[in-house]
């Protein structure tokens, strides 16, 4: 009966045989807690009151009087499923069964931010430091025919009044309407996201599957991920709710009502055997939980509890170097990017510890490689649990905070990740479609003459476009750049996208905020939230003073992400998008600032600013701005070098070896050479920071630092088994400096020669 089941009468029988030695009361006086009751019958009250498919009245089990069975399944013109509450639930605030006349506890916070519409504003001023937090609506840009002919050009021509928003959307003439090119057969790894813990890790819903699970597994049953219908996590603790709000097992097995069960669950009915798949997951996985009487159920949830606070302890006493290797394990082979990445270690970082147990409590988990198809079939089956027609902006933005703030229902949903060089990018690539050669084309917007970036070629998650597959409800946390890198991103294909922002002038406030908030998911470093831990309701962020934007991006509209932004967004149903980041020579000024502040807390780059430089430095293809700025940075890169250089030999290193290069065709047929290791940019040990130039190695266990951490590290140690590999010599990179002044020497001589004639036609013209 709790292993696998078929579905046979004689598994019926056995089940109902060991429920009645149980002695299980009937469906009138059935013994389950009043607070799971209470569970079931708050799941959505907060979000909203009408109801498809409701599930039967939901009063105490222990003193209802009429059956389930009579009672009529009801379907409303609400457009969100869930069950309705005909006076107001109490809080579910545990699994202990309270007395038929104990008091509600009283709502906290959370509960009254529910309660709060926050409209946004429109507004052509941001607020101010001075200013009361508000939110309020990013501005939007439409360019004429003329101006989409250099998108950097229009960027930087609307940023003085954009960034201050942090966010803009863009929307091209009608005539820009390239299709989407993507394959139905492309496979790759997709993300789980659980929603219900984007905000706290621990709550209602998860605590009560922690309790389902602690039986199951005590039976020997060894498996613990929940079963999927359709695609879809089953959350094993509603189906508990609805099985008890239909009679109990008994009465749900005598009367054969798991169709109705599925029904009020809203699982889809296109999902292949929805019915027997509930009937076997409630036997395999909620049973040994169910034949519990109420004094052991509370007995289980009182040590779940403890494990909880128990694994807490252990997870802060871990080492930092621990939760570097769970995390590289999860998420170190996935091209992802602007989500998933892994956090740094650092022997001067003091909140690692306590970073690690928040993020590691599995909000966002490495899911299955599906195909593009199926990530579709998913998407579909879940927007059809949730929904009986597509929803409204409004209404997946309100669903979705209630969910993160309730905790009381298990929601999982997919993203996806991809790497445009390895499946192809949304946009056509044939040279002969019109499409394929647009400046707005991401492809083609990444080699435009404006972004610096493009010196350094193609690399993965920079400068080769990333393609974002999102569902219903899918979330991007809360994430800022570490480099300081502007991005922008376009919506091929599918439903909208909520954006919210906060700008670089405000991003001490909303620190401010989110350390009275979530002072467990902030860093002691300068980069202080890591990626992909923290969604917080605006709502919540207002209160504590911390104004923010938010738009709608919508198919074939364009978003540009400034410097310094905060951002996060919600998925209004299955969509596919495509984003790139770009520099402007603007960034040169900030950029070596922003790479200490990298090193400094201990995160990984996702490109090399020293290949940058040497891109720069070697094409002498830019403008006499970008190389006068580029010059300082290069001169004081190679200085260190040799300072660091110097001083490992004279700490004894005597070993140095060139990196071997490879020949490569480009595209022009042209041979170059490429370093091998430069399609896997290796991270110092202590800090992280890609060794593009130069690096120190163990060569029996392939330890790894940067010249300043190997002058550090290597002090009064035996250096046999060190060497240093290097792909620029001291003299190549003298030389390249020497290139680029005489560069710039021969610009300024031109300018001043042009600037001359000019002067001199003016002259004549004159007299």
């Amino acid at each position: 009966l709790l292993g696998s089941r078929e579905g046979t009468s004689t598994s019926l029988e056995a089940g109902l045989n060991l429920i009645k030695r149980e002695e299980v009361p009937s469906k009138a006086t059935v013994g389950t807690n009043t607070s799971d009751v209470d569970l079931l019958s708050d799941s959505f009250a907060s979000l909203n009151s009408s109801d498809d498919y409701a599930l039967p009245e939901e009063t105490s089990v222990s003193t209802q009087t009429e059956s389930p069975h009579s009672l009529n399944c009801r379907r409303n013109v609400s457009v969100f499923r869930k069950p309705s509450a005909k006076s107001e639930p109490p809080a579910p605030s545990s699994l202990a069964p309270k007395g038929k006349g104990s008091s509600r506890k009283a709502r906290g916070p959370l509960e009254d931010l529910k309660k709060v519409k926050l409209t946004p504003l429109h507004s052509k001023k941001f607020p101010g430091e001075r200013d009361a937090a508000c939110l309020v609506v990013a501005p939007t840009y439409r360019p004429t025919a003329e101006e989409i002919k250099d998108p950097i050009g229009y960027i930087s021509k609307i940023r003085a009044e954009a960034e201050k928003f942090g966010i803009c959307r863009i929307i091209l003439p009608s005539s820009f309407q390239p299709e989407c090119k993507v394959f139905d057969e492309m496979r790759f790894t997709a993300h789980n996201q659980f929603i219900h813990q984007m905000f706290s890790r621990w709550g209602p819903n998860v605590k009560h599957t922690a309790c389902i699970k602690r039986c199951f597994m005590k039976q020997g049953i060894t498996d613990d991920q929940p079963p999927l219908i359709g695609g879809i996590e089953l959350d094993l603790s509603h189906l508990y709710h609805t099985v008890q709000s239909f009679g109990g097992i008994q009465q749900v097995m005598e009367k054969k009502k798991w169709q109705r069960v599925a029904d009020a669950m809203h699982i889809p009915r296109a999902a292949q055997d929805r019915v027997s798949k509930v009937d076997d997951a409630y036997c395999k996985f909620v049973l040994p939980y169910d034949l519990l009487s109420p004094e052991e159920k509370a007995n289980v949830e009182k040590e779940v509890e403890a494990d909880h606070e128990q694994q807490l302890a252990a997870e802060n006493d871990a080492s930092a170097a621990s939760a570097e290797e769970e995390l590289e394990e999860e998420f170190g082979n996935e091209c992802v990017t602007k989500v998933s990445r892994p956090f740094g270690k650092c022997s001067s970082f003091q909140g690692m510890t306590r970073r690690k147990a928040w993020t590691d409590r599995g909000h966002i988990r490495k899911g299955r490689t599906m195909s593009l198809s199926v990530f579709q079939r998913v998407a579909r089956n879940t927007m059809s649990m949730w929904y009986k027609q597509d929803p409204s902006d409004e209404d997946v933005e309100k669903d979705y905070w209630g969910m993160v703030i309730d905790q009381k229902r298990h929601v999982c949903v997919h993203a996806g990740n991809i790497d445009s060089s390895v499946h192809g990018s949304g946009f056509p690539t044939n040279r002969v479609i019109p499409f394929a050669k647009h400046p707005w084309n991401l492809k083609v917007f990444t080699n435009n003459p404006g972004t610096v970036l493009r010196c350094m070629g193609p690399v993965s998650g920079v400068t080769i476009p990333t393609l974002h597959l999102s569902m219903l409800f899918t979330t991007g946390c809360w994430y800022r750049d570490p480099h300081c890198l502007p991005w922008i991103e376009y919506l091929h294909t599918g439903a909208n996208k909520i954006w919210y922002s906060v700008p670089a002038q405000s991003s001490q406030r909303f620190h401010t905020a989110m350390k009275d908030i979530m002072p467990q998911v902030c860093k002691d470093s300068v980069i202080w939230l890591p990626s992909d831990c923290a969604m917080v309701p605006p709502a919540l962020l207002v209160e504590n003073g911390c104004p923010l934007s938010r738009t709608v991006q919508e198919k074939g509209q364009f978003v540009v992400i400034f410097p310094g932004a905060f951002t996060s967004t919600i998925a209004c149903g299955y969509s596919v998008s495509e984003s790139v980041y770009f520099a402007t020579k603007d960034w040169l000024l900030t950029a070596s600032q922003c790479f200490q502040h990298i090193k400094a807390s201990c995160e990984p780059p996702t490109f090399s600013l020293e290949k940058l430089l040497l891109g720069i430095g070697t094409d002498l293809k830019e403008d006499l701005e970008t190389c006068q700025r580029t010059l300082p940075l290069l001169r004081r890169m190679c200085d260190e070098e040799h300072r660091y250089r110097r001083q490992l030999s004279d700490l004894g290193l005597k070993t140095f070896e060139r990196v071997p290069k490879e020949e490569v065709v480009d595209r022009k047929k042209v041979k170059r050479p490429r370093l091998r290791r430069e399609e896997n940019e290796q991270g110092c040990e202590t800090c992280r920071i890609s060794c593009h130039v130069s690096m120190v190695v163990n060569i029996h266990d392939d330890t790894l630092y940067c010249l300043e951490h190997a002058v550090q590290s290597l002090q009064k140690r035996s250096l046999k088994s060190w060497k240093l590999l290097y792909s620029y010599d001291m003299d190549e990179l003298r030389s390249i400096v020497q290139k680029l002044e005489s560069h710039i020497e021969n610009q300024k001589a031109s300018a001043a020669k042009v600037q001359t004639e000019t002067a001199k036609k003016k002259s004549v013209k004159k007299k």
